[in-house]
């Protein structure tokens, strides 16, 4: 009778312990998810599960700058830069107004040492001053006094002449002894003025005489 006992005990404690050794079994499956579980298989009766090897995480690298910060300026050298930069605006006014100066003094130096061209020299020629212009039509000889028995040549030639047909009073002048050269860019054609350029300077201006 005895010996039942013992045999059902044991018997009990063997299945009591079974049941536990099954329970942390499952517990421990069931700790670890579907992906982490690479190969189960039952070897001598019992469970073997391996956990799956996870891959080595991807490192990150950042990189930082430290920078110096700007530098924070007291109010005395604020003033100090502001003096400075006024000295040297001056400055460069006393510079612009010496360069200035110099350049007259060397303008005026070289004004001094041009020479005094070569003129050619007027040549005297006596016209008088009381002559008159006759009515009508004249020539420049007739007004100078020309007759036939004394004829009287013109001062500069066909240069410097006047003479009138009666309606129209034409003026010469060309190319003068001591004188520039007068060049026209172009002929003036109106009422009663008419100027023409003369191809090797000078110019004939005619002009119509009002008839009453």
């Amino acid at each position: 009778m005895s010996n039942n006992r013992t045999g059902r005990f044991i018997q009990k404690t063997l299945i009591g312990s079974l049941a536990c050794l099954g329970f942390n079994a499952f517990a421990e499956v069931k700790s670890l998810t579907s992906g982490e579980l690479t190969d189960t298989y039952i070897k001598d009766s019992t469970i073997i599960v391996t956990p799956a090897v996870k891959a080595p995480a991807k490192k990150t690298t950042r990189t930082y700058t430290i920078a110096p910060g700007e530098p924070v300026k007291t109010e005395s050298e604020e003033q100090a830069d502001l003096e400075t930069s006024l000295a040297n605006e001056w400055q460069e006014y006393v510079d612009a107004a010496e360069f200035s100066k110099q350049r007259t003094r060397e303008q005026e130096l070289a004004l001094a040492n041009i020479t005094t061209p070569d003129l050619i020299p007027l040549t005297e020629r006596t016209l008088p001053y009381n002559m008159t212009l006759p009515e009508g039509a004249f020539t420049f000889e007739q007004v100078l006094g020309q007759t036939d028995t004394q004829p009287i040549t013109l001062p500069y030639g066909d240069e410097l002449n006047i003479q009138s047909n009666g309606q129209e009073l034409t003026i010469s002048v060309g190319n003068l002894p001591g004188v520039d050269p007068i060049l026209l860019q172009q002929s003036l054609q109106g009422g009663l003025v008419n100027l023409k350029p003369r191809d090797n300077g000078g110019f004939d201006l005619t002009l119509t005489i009002p008839q009453q």
